[in-house]
């Protein structure tokens, strides 16, 4: 059932070679496993590490990726690739991981404080841009690590550490805001029952595109039995709903849900008229989440809780566009030219010249695009200018020459004047005949009068031209 994409056959890279069979203790690390005695991340665990062999992925084709709670340690206990982030932004690198190497199949884990409080806006927008993520959220509906603080998901008016009055924040409902943003697979499982949470988890590695899977998770120290109203075997069937595919919603003994309007109904079959025909059918495909929706809404004691799949739909995913923008760009380009990219556009450079004096000075530069030429290049075009002449004089005040004269006025910061005076020196300054030039103090004088920022196409920079041109200074009759 591996979908292309998601970390090759178990060949470990080499098509030709034998696929090895690897078994959930190839999936056990070597560290000690340090949950509180009871919690209910065992049990996600020991079904993660049971579901990776039957995927058939070589190892190093796994990473699982956690931000920050008691959930975010599981990266220590997997035997793949791994990596223990920060506070929420274990989607953001995951995304970065995802778009870096496509072929890797990556697992988020997180739990209801890391991915719903400051993990919030990370978590939203990497399922909305449908990166091929495997999300699992541990929604315990408390702060453990940190000793019992209430959490996003905390139900209201719970009486906790950090709200001994009863908490007053709404809780948030992890797969109303996962519909919302648009995530390409919404499950729903719990610790108590292993057979369930194992198939989810499968669902879950087997999708491609943006995936959660919310499990509730109990913590037997801060919040313990907190889902034990409906997770109870003895109730279980009564209060919880398994959603199948192409199936009518039904749960107990013989209730069903059926939709008036739009609000979902607990109903009997066979009492008041009631045939199956009446109540929802199931159907996770479905392109608009509006049903799903609903479902994902319905909470103990009004309703049985739903699980199962709610949604899972196939559209292009982020790395598979990124991957498409890539290859069009090269096709259509060729393959980039970094300097030539630092080089491009209207940047800003700074250089450490020495002035007349001896002192240093900072000046910044002002690149323009449209006039810019490397240095290189500019030096060569000034001495081919004057390959047949000893003066500068002699230089014919060319169009070309006169882009470059622009340029160093444009390119300089506004009104610096011995900046000019020195880019000017340093243009002209090449081996050979060009080094053979005095910029005196009465060009620099020159050069201040005229500004050098005549834009290319009107008139000459006049006083410098006529410098160039006639080896006369105005203003002090000097000679160049």
């Amino acid at each position: 059932m591996s979908e292309q994409g998601n970390g090759g056959n178990g060949h470990g890279g080499n098509g030709n070679a034998a696929i090895v069979k690897l078994t959930k203790k190839d999936f056990q690390s070597d560290q000690e496993v340090r949950w509180c005695p009871g919690c209910g991340d065992y049990s996600i665990l020991a079904q993660v590490q049971k579901v990776m062999p039957d995927l058939q992925l070589p190892k190093e084709n796994i990473v699982f990726i956690s931000g920050i709670g008691c959930s975010s340690r599981f990266p220590y206990y997997m035997n793949t690739y791994g990596f223990h982030t920060i506070h929420g932004r274990a989607p953001a690198i995951a995304t970065g991981v995802k778009a870096a190497n496509p072929a890797l199949q990556v697992w988020v884990v997180t739990g209801d404080g890391d991915a719903l409080s400051i993990g919030g806006n990370h978590f939203i927008h990497a399922l909305r841009r449908n990166v091929d993520l495997k999300i699992i959220l541990f929604n315990n509906r408390i702060y453990g690590l940190t000793k019992g603080q209430y959490s996003p998901t905390s139900e209201l008016g719970k009486k906790n550490k950090s709200a001994p009055m009863g908490t007053i924040d709404y809780p948030i409902n992890p797969l109303s805001l996962a519909f919302a943003a648009e995530a390409t697979f919404v499950g729903r499982s719990m610790d108590v029952d292993p057979k369930h949470l194992s198939m989810m988890v499968e669902r879950l590695a087997h999708h491609k595109g943006s995936g959660i899977l919310e499990v509730y998770q109990n913590c037997n120290i801060f919040n313990d039995g907190a889902f034990k109203s409906f997770s109870e075997r003895d109730v279980r069937s009564d209060r919880m709903l398994y959603l199948e595919q192409g199936k009518p919603l039904l749960f107990g003994n013989g209730k069903g849900i059926r939709l008036r309007g739009v609000t979902p109904e607990v109903v009997t079959v066979g009492e008041n008229g009631v045939t199956q025909d009446d109540l929802m059918v199931h159907d996770e495909n479905t392109p608009e989440p509006n049903l799903s929706y609903i479902l994902g809404r319905m909470q103990y004691p009004e309703y049985p809780v739903p699980m199962g799949v709610f949604r899972a739909i196939r559209r292009p995913t982020y790395e598979e566009m990124l991957e498409g923008q890539v290859a069009s760009a090269l096709a259509a380009k060729g393959p980039g030219n970094l300097e030539k990219l630092i080089n491009s556009g209207e940047t800003w450079e700074i250089r450490k010249f020495v002035d007349d004096n001896g002192k240093e000075e900072i000046f910044t530069a002002k690149r323009q695009p449209s006039t810019y030429k490397p240095r290189a290049a500019a030096q060569k075009a000034l001495q081919q200018k004057v390959a047949a002449s000893q003066l500068l004089r002699r230089v014919e005040i060319t169009e070309d020459l006169r882009n470059l004269i622009v340029f160093i006025g444009e390119v300089l910061e506004p009104g610096g004047r011995y900046p000019q005076l020195r880019e000017l020196r340093f243009a002209l300054g090449a081996d050979g005949v060009l080094g053979k030039i005095d910029v005196t103090n009465a060009l620099r004088r020159d050069l201040e009068v005229a500004h050098v920022d005549e834009r290319v196409g009107g008139e000459e920079p006049k006083t410098l031209g006529r410098c160039l041109a006639t080896g006369k200074h105005s203003g002090c009759g000097g000679e160049a």
